[in-house]
């Protein structure tokens, strides 16, 4: 399930400056093939939303998909949308896929960072004020919120 988890890497916790000790995670990988947990599917859906909007406010020239139904189901726009991050950053395998880290780095074995993370970096960028506590961000879905706002997982 979504949920914020502690930084511990000193490479994670440099690349998001400003984000506390904390960034929003999933708990399962999301993309085709995968569990595709409804929350975790709409916190992807959720920072895609926002960060391509902050994309557009600033100006970007990129091209990004419509708005996403943040439904928590994953399916052809999802995947649409993730690999158009993913593109758009260069930063990631451009897979389709926000896979939870398993080992806390910032960088996998072959030297691309973990799409989650550039999405909480992203994030960051566009709406500082929020990061820490998503659930303040006037975007998110219901659902999300209520996820979000109940008892978590102790994972900081």
């Amino acid at each position: 399930m979504a949920h914020r988890e502690s930084i511990g890497d000193p490479t994670l916790k440099d690349y998001l400056r400003g984000a506390g000790d904390c960034f929003w995670s999933v708990s399962s990988a999301v993309g085709y093939g995968c569990k595709n947990h409804t929350e975790d599917v709409r916190l992807v859906q959720f920072f895609l939303n926002r960060n391509f909007f902050g994309a557009k406010l600033r100006g970007s020239a990129a091209k990004y998909p419509e708005q996403l139904k943040m439904d928590g189901k994953f399916g052809g726009k999802t995947w649409a949308a993730i690999k158009t991050f993913q593109r758009n950053n260069g930063q990631t395998v451009v897979d389709g896929m926000v896979s939870a880290p398993p080992n806390g780095k910032l960088y996998t074995k072959s030297g691309w960072a973990y799409t989650i993370y550039i999405l909480n970096g992203e994030y960051l960028s566009y709406f500082p004020a929020n990061h820490l506590d998503i659930t303040r961000d006037p975007g998110i879905p219901n659902e999300l919120l209520n996820h979000l706002s109940g008892p978590l997982p102790d994972l900081m």
